[in-house]
């Protein structure tokens, strides 16, 4: 059986539903676990609608807890690298991009 890499989502806005469905698309490979966004709400919302088990409104905490495989960025552009640099120092490489 392949590995299942654990992901969270970060960024529940617009696109944040295309990571959804390219994480689906992965049929079962890519589970995302959590989502992140500073609106407490719409992460609870988001994640209920999708039934993502995780919902988290500090990313460094997000990162503790769910120790992702895989980090999909869906937040403005211009925390891209600030999310990827802290992605980073959690000790993980891989990181999705839509």
């Amino acid at each position: 059986m392949s590995k299942v890499y654990r992901a969270i989502l970060v960024g529940t806005g617009g696109i944040a539903d295309a990571h959804v469905r390219a994480a689906e698309a992965t049929k079962g490979r890519v589970v995302i676990t959590a989502a992140v966004d500073i609106d407490a709400t719409r992460v609870r919302t988001f994640s209920d609608k999708y039934k993502i088990a995780g919902a988290h409104t500090d990313y460094a905490t997000a990162l503790a807890a769910e120790k992702p495989d895989l980090v999909f960025i869906a937040a403005p552009p211009s925390l891209h690298l600030t999310r990827l640099d802290e992605y980073r120092r959690h000790g993980s490489r891989r990181l999705g991009a839509l």
